[in-house]
């Protein structure tokens, strides 16, 4: 079965014909093709991310300080100010780019070329 969601959002009949049946069918799919990618400091370098001083915090130019990632032994958390924890610690790109979107409501410039997964 297969479904291509950009044909129902321009197509509101076909829209109306997904079931939970093919959700389901895309979710068992998409487990079975694809792992999440890892998100190592290597890969927050690609995404403009910088890491001062040595130290496991990394600062971002379009936050400043105001907001940054920390590393942990649970992933990267992401704090306001150096002082609230915002969500639950990340350890995958997609979680990050999820972040990044919720807070500026734009998309992560993420430099995948010559990148080994």
């Amino acid at each position: 079965m297969s479904f291509d969601p950009r044909e129902a959002s321009a197509n509101k009949k076909v829209f109306s014909q997904v079931t939970w049946r093919h959700i389901r069918a895309m979710e068992v799919e998409k487990k079975n093709n694809f792992e999440p990618i890892s998100l190592t400091n290597e890969l927050l370098a690609r995404c403009n991310w910088t890491q001062k001083d040595g130290n496991q915090t990394f600062f971002h130019p379009k936050f400043q300080d105001y907001i940054v990632l920390q590393k942990t032994d649970k992933g990267y958390n992401t704090l306001l100010q150096q002082n609230a924890t915002i969500g639950e610690a990340m350890n995958y790109l997609h979680q990050l780019q999820n972040r990044y979107y919720s807070l500026v409501f734009e998309e992560l410039n993420v430099d995948m070329n010559n990148y080994k997964v």
